[in-house]
C-alpha cells in the first residue's frame, strides 16, 4: 500500500504544477456525493473550471492541486484493467507564460476515484485508545457527576467521526488522524486507487476534499510500466515518519524521465 497526497508538490520539480483557477457560471460536471446520515461529502464536487492554470514548466502526466491526467495516462490506464476510478473529466487546461495565460492543446482530465465503502478501524488502528468514548450521533452519553471527557461522535453510516468536549459542549471539532503505526479496515476491496469514508480524506471537515488515496502495488507497477510522469505515492513509514513532519524534504517520483535534468534527488 502506498498513499497519494493530491495537495502535494515540488518546488524543485521543472514539472508545471498548479498556479489558479478562474470559475465561470456553468453547471458542475459532477456533484458530491454525500453520506445519507450524516451528510458530510464522501466525494467532493468536480467544477467545470472556465480556466484551470499552471505555472511554467514541463507538461506532467500527472497534475497536483487536485489530481488530473493527461491523455497519455488516461488511455495507459483504460487498457491495464486496473480498478478504482469512476471517469475522466475534461479540463480546460492553460499556462502561465510570461504573464499570459496560454490554452494547452494535449487534453487533460480530472480523475473520479470511486465513492469510497471502506472504513478504517479506529480502534484497531490505534486511532481511539480503548478508554475514550465513543458514541453514534443522536446517542445520549451520561458522564460522572463532575466530570468531563473527549466525545467521539461517529456516524453510524459512514463512519464520519466529529468531537465534543463532555455532552454539554454542543461545538463539534473535526479530527486531523495521524497515520497509525498499523492500519487496519472493515472489509475488503479490490480497488488499485481508493480511499476511506472515515479517515485521512479531507482537508478542512474530515472527507470533503477527498485528499489522501490509497494505491496498491500494482498501480506503482502501472506508473512505471507506461512512463508516467510526475506521480509521487509514499509507502505509510514515510508518510507516517517524514511527510508529516518534514514537508520540505525532496521526494523523488515514480518514475523518473532520465532526459529531464533537475528532478528531485
Amino acid at each position: 500500500m502506498h498513499i497519494i497526497d493530491i495537495d502535494f508538490f515540488s518546488d524543485m520539480s521543472p514539472y508545471a504544477r498548479f498556479w489558479s483557477t478562474q470559475m465561470g457560471h456553468r453547471p458542475h460536471l459532477l456533484e458530491c456525493v454525500q453520506c445519507p446520515e450524516c451528510k458530510k461529502d464522501l466525494r467532493r464536487t468536480y467544477l467545470d473550471y472556465e480556466k484551470y492554470v499552471l505555472s511554467e514548466g514541463i507538461l506532467p502526466d500527472v497534475i497536483y492541486g487536485g489530481f488530473s491526467v493527461n491523455e497519455k495516462f488516461r488511455n495507459a490506464w483504460v487498457k491495464s484493467g486496473l480498478k478504482g476510478i469512476a471517469d475522466f473529466l475534461p479540463l480546460s487546461l492553460y499556462q502561465r507564460r510570461n504573464k499570459r495565460y496560454v490554452k494547452v492543446k494535449q487534453p487533460y482530465y480530472q480523475v473520479v476515484v470511486n465513492v469510497p465503502h471502506l472504513k478504517v478501524d479506529l480502534r484497531k488502528s490505534g486511532l481511539i485508545n480503548d478508554d475514550m468514548i465513543v458514541a453514534r450521533n443522536g446517542d445520549k452519553v451520561v458522564l460522572p457527576e463532575g466530570t468531563r471527557s473527549w466525545i467521539y461522535w461517529e456516524c453510524p453510516v459512514c463512519g464520519y467521526v466529529e468531537r465534543t468536549f463532555s455532552p454539554y459542549n454542543h461545538k463539534s471539532f473535526w479530527v486531523q488522524w495521524r497515520f497509525p503505526e498499523n492500519l487496519k479496515y472493515d472489509g475488503t476491496t479490490d480497488d488499485d486507487i481508493f480511499t476511506f469514508t472515515n479517515a485521512f480524506n479531507g482537508i478542512k471537515c474530515g472527507m470533503s476534499g477527498n485528499r489522501y488515496y490509497f494505491v496498491s502495488d500494482q498501480f506503482i507497477e502501472f506508473i512505471k510500466e507506461n512512463q508516467l510522469t510526475n506521480m509521487y505515492a509514499f509507502t505509510p513509514e514515510e508518510f507516517r515518519t517524514i511527510y508529516v513532519n518534514n514537508p520540505t524534504k525532496r521526494y523523488t517520483p515514480i518514475y523518473t524521465d532520465p532526459t529531464i535534468a533537475g528532478m528531485d534527488h
